[in-house]
């Protein structure tokens, strides 16, 4: 009797123990596949590390830091280009209020303009600056015409002096992210271009000063000459 109640009580325990381990077994089973998952996540995190490597749809969703930098940089250069572009007017405008307005050639009915003239049309682009055979051509030209009463210089810009204004009036981004208006831009236009011609003009009234003599008359137009053909400079005439 006693052999068989330990017979059973063996059995209980040996089911408790088998039953212990296959929870066990299970619960470590669970625990890998858990672990095996989150590495598998890991890996596919760092093979979608970067943007081209995400999905077509969540691609659409985000810009990447490449395409949002470029943009950054693109508004910062527009932002710079603003504000040049609005010291250079303020300059300008400044400028042309402290300046004293030049005495414009006298009207003579018996004056004369000489038949020939000097002319300067290999200035860099965006200067102002007479270079030494310009300034050889203009020296020569008043030698040659001593006796006249007066010269008139006329400032030459080219049309390529101003792209990047012609680029900014066909640029919609500007307009929208930095409140210029076109308006605006071809106001800005025209101050600078008509500027530069005018400071062309001034260096060669002093080339003309410094080798005649200040007391030479010299008088720069208030009109300019647009070049469409690369001419950048002066002309000068001589009136007797």
């Amino acid at each position: 009797m006693n052999e068989e109640k330990d017979k059973k009580s063996n059995m209980l325990h040996y089911l408790a123990y088998s039953i212990l381990g296959i929870c066990l077994l299970v619960s470590v089973y669970f625990n890998l596949s858990h672990e095996q998952a989150l590495i598998q996540k890991d890996i596919n995190i760092a093979k979608c590390d970067k943007f081209e490597n995400l999905r077509s749809d969540v691609q659409s969703e985000y810009v990447s830091k490449e395409d949002f930098q470029s943009l950054k940089n693109r508004l910062a250069d527009l932002s710079g280009q603003k504000k040049l572009l609005l010291e250079q007017r303020d300059a300008m405008q400044q400028k042309s209020e402290k300046e004293e307005p030049k005495a414009a050639a006298p009207l003579d009915s018996n004056i004369t303009m000489a038949k020939d003239f000097a002319k300067c049309y290999n200035m860099d682009v965006g200067s102002y600056i007479i270079n030494y055979q310009c300034k050889k051509n203009i020296s020569d030209f008043i030698d040659k015409h001593k006796d006249a009463k007066y010269f008139e210089i006329i400032g030459i810009v080219d049309e390529i002096e101003f792209k990047l204004y012609k680029n900014l009036q066909n640029n919609d981004f500007i307009y929208e992210n930095l409140g210029i208006t076109q308006k605006t831009i071809e106001y800005m236009k025209k101050l600078t271009d008509s500027g530069l011609a005018k400071h062309r003009a001034i260096e060669a009234i002093w080339v003309i000063k410094s080798h005649a003599g200040r007391q030479t008359s010299a008088y720069n137009t208030n009109y300019k000459l647009l070049s469409k053909d690369g001419k950048r400079g002066v002309i000068v005439r001589a009136y007797k």
